[in-house]
């Protein structure tokens, strides 16, 4: 089956969003806890909120994982569907 062939099918974007979500989660888990370290651990919500998500700042550290979490997606369930 052809990839074109393959992302007609329901069950392929199924497949892509059962791993893109769980993949999305780490990556925004582990990029927060990287950035942001002692702030996480104490639960300092205004900090994180200050840091990325007042002044539309959360575009900037949601939408390149969620691009990237969807592109893995694909390329994951492209590779393991016949």
């Amino acid at each position: 089956m052809t990839f074109l062939e393959k992302i007609k099918t329901k069950i392929f974007w199924i497949n892509v969003l059962k791993i893109a979500f769980p993949f999305f989660i780490i990556v925004l888990a582990i990029s927060l806890l990287v950035n942001s370290f002692s702030s996480v651990i104490n639960l300092d919500i205004e900090t994180l909120k200050s840091l990325y998500i007042s002044e539309g700042k959360w575009k900037f550290l949601i939408l390149p994982k969620i691009i990237m979490s969807i592109a893995y997606g694909i390329w994951i369930s492209q590779r393991n569907m016949k």
